[in-house]
C-alpha cells in the first residue's frame, strides 16, 4: 500500500446531502410537470450531473428545470453538514502528511456556492469539478484530470465515494476503491475497502489517532 493521495467524492461521502439532493429533486419536478415522484424512484440520480439525471426522466427543458432543483436545494442548503467523524478524519489525515482530493459531479459554481462554504473545504489541497473534464463519472475522466493535474499515478490513489458512479470512475481508472458505507444506498457495489465509519479510513492507512467518541 503506497496512497499519498486520498480522494473524495463530496455527496453522500464527506457531507450528508443525499436525501436533501433527492427531496429537492422532487419538489423541481413537481413543480414543472405537476407529479410527485416517489424519492425511491429517484434515487438512480444521485451521484449523476443534472442533465443525465434529467435525460433519463424524459425532461428535454433542462437547464430550466436545473434551475428549478437548484432553486429547491438552497432552501435546504444550512441543513447539510459534514458526516460525524469526517471532520476529525481529515485533519488527522494532513497531520499525517497526506494530499486530499475531491472529484465531484458539481460543477465549479456549485463547489463554490455549495461546498467552499463548509468548514471541511480547507483540507482539500485538489478538486475536479464536472466542467472541468471531458466527460463525467462514472467515466474515468476526472480521475485521469486528477492525475494529470497532480501528476500522481494511480496506484498512489485510493478513491472514496458511496455510488456506482463513483464505483466505475475508480475501476476504469485503475484506481483503489473504498466505499463509504455510512451513506451508500447501493449495496452490492464492489469496493476493495468498505468502510463502515470515517475512522475505518485510518484503519486502513495504519494512522494511529486517538480514540475518540466522534471517530
Amino acid at each position: 500500500m503506497s496512497y499519498t493521495h486520498i480522494v473524495f467524492d463530496i455527496d453522500g461521502t464527506l457531507i450528508d446531502s443525499n436525501y436533501v439532493s433527492l427531496l429537492s429533486l422532487q419538489q423541481a419536478i413537481k413543480l414543472y410537470t405537476g407529479n410527485t415522484l416517489d424519492l425511491q424512484k429517484l434515487s438512480f440520480s444521485i451521484g449523476l450531473p443534472a442533465s443525465n439525471v434529467f435525460k433519463v426522466l424524459g425532461i428535454t427543458d433542462i437547464k430550466y428545470v436545473e434551475g428549478l432543483w437548484d432553486e429547491c436545494y438552497q432552501q435546504y442548503i444550512t441543513k447539510i453538514l459534514p458526516f460525524p467523524g469526517i471532520k476529525e478524519v481529515l485533519e488527522i489525515l494532513v497531520q499525517n502528511k497526506y494530499t486530499l482530493g475531491i472529484i465531484t459531479s458539481k460543477t465549479r459554481s456549485e463547489y463554490q456556492k455549495e461546498f467552499e462554504l463548509m468548514q471541511i473545504s480547507k483540507y482539500f489541497q485538489y478538486s475536479i469539478c464536472l466542467d472541468e473534464c471531458i466527460s463525467a463519472k462514472p467515466s474515468p475522466e476526472p480521475l485521469y484530470t486528477y492525475m494529470k493535474q497532480t501528476k500522481v499515478l494511480a496506484e498512489n490513489i485510493l478513491y472514496i465515494g458511496d455510488t456506482y458512479a463513483d464505483m466505475q470512475c475508480a475501476q476504469s481508472a485503475s484506481v483503489d476503491f473504498a466505499l463509504a458505507h455510512w451513506d451508500a444506498t447501493q449495496s452490492e457495489l464492489i469496493a476493495k475497502y468498505y468502510l463502515e465509519n470515517p475512522c475505518d479510513l485510518l484503519k486502513i492507512l495504519e494512522v494511529k489517532y486517538e480514540d475518540r467518541n466522534y471517530l
